[in-house]
């Protein structure tokens, strides 16, 4: 799918992870816990936002 592409093209074993996280939530849209990695990581913002959208 979307996410098995990002994940080719960033190759990015935080994005990855990110990639994986949000694909293991029922409500990925809405997971707060998401939240505090983006701050941490702003390397990761635009991709976990595009998969959002």
């Amino acid at each position: 799918g979307v996410a098995d592409g990002l994940i080719e093209e960033d190759a990015d074993a935080d994005a990855v992870a990110l990639v994986k996280a949000l694909s293991g939530r029922s409500t990925p849209t809405s997971a707060p816990a998401e939240v505090p990695v983006e701050s941490s990581a702003p390397m990761e913002v635009p991709n976990s936002q595009y998969l959002r959208a």
